[in-house]
């Protein structure tokens, strides 16, 4: 997956020193058709609400189990309780907001 980047003036800041979590967005398909994705997102260590980087494709679940599965089904669901999220661009760059 590719991690799309907000607009960030910290260059030095390191994603290992960063949370993460999984986040629903909603996305515009072909017309006028809306699809709703789970994602990674990665936050800085200053804003937990909206994330500075976030993946351009779903996730995909699996694991070396079933009980490995039900795991990270688990933490995915986590995020069904935040508020969706959707990008758009301004002045060239993607950004994030919640939907209203």
């Amino acid at each position: 997956m590719i991690a799309q980047a907000v607009e960030d003036d910290d260059d030095d800041d390191d994603l290992r020193s960063e949370t993460w979590n999984h986040r629903v967005f909603k996305t515009q398909a072909s017309g006028d058709d809306v699809v709703y994705q789970i994602r990674e997102a990665y936050y800085g260590k200053d804003d937990k609400k909206l994330p500075k980087y976030w993946t351009t494709d779903a996730v995909k679940i699996g694991g070396e189990s079933v009980e490995d599965i039900v795991k990270v089904l688990g933490w995915i669901s986590l995020c069904l309780d935040a508020p969706v999220l959707e990008e758009y661009e301004q002045d060239g760059i993607t950004l994030v907001r919640e939907v209203e």
